[in-house]
């Protein structure tokens, strides 16, 4: 009994597997809905969305590109920059360095005009003390020959 069992189970397993192997009109629908569906989502969902990933995409390069350019100009004008610092303060140097020359020179030459104003001043001092030296010799010759003379009367008038 138990054989006819499993026979009958066999059996059946085998005719589902042979329905299972004939195509059906269900199936031929199924796969048509399927193919339908695919096309369908094919178009409405994955076309615009690959759309939008590839304008992202070309987006994304051409911003990628104009920072590349924007990083050069930039390191461009950083460069530029630099050098104009270096051109100001070479200049800037050279002014500095015109400035003490000149400065030096000005100071050379008040130097010189008080130098020059002293010596002047002391040449005249000079001359003032050599004139009021002069006159006191004078002064002192005459006073000398004055007090000769006094002193030769009251020899004399001793004397006599």
């Amino acid at each position: 009994m138990r054989a006819i069992t499993t026979f009958k189970y066999v059996k059946i397993f085998l005719m589902d597997i042979k329905q299972a192997m004939t195509i059906n009109m269900t199936f031929l629908i199924q796969m048509g809905i399927f193919i339908v569906f695919t096309i369908l989502v094919n178009y409405v969902f994955v076309k615009p969305y690959m759309k939008v990933i590839k304008e992202r995409e070309e987006k994304t390069k051409e911003n990628l590109s104009n920072a590349q350019e924007l990083k050069q100009k930039a390191q461009e004008m950083f460069m530029e920059a630099e050098n104009l610092l270096k051109e100001a303060r070479l200049e800037a140097q050279k002014i500095l360095e015109q400035a003490r020359i000149e400065a030096e020179k000005v100071k050379n030459e008040i130097i010189s005009k008080a130098e020059a104003e002293f010596e002047k001043e002391l040449k005249s001092k000079l001359q003032e003390l050599e004139l009021a030296l002069e006159e006191e010799k004078r002064k002192l010759s005459e006073k000398s020959s004055e007090l000769a003379s006094e002193l030769k009367s009251k020899i004399l008038e001793d004397v006599a």
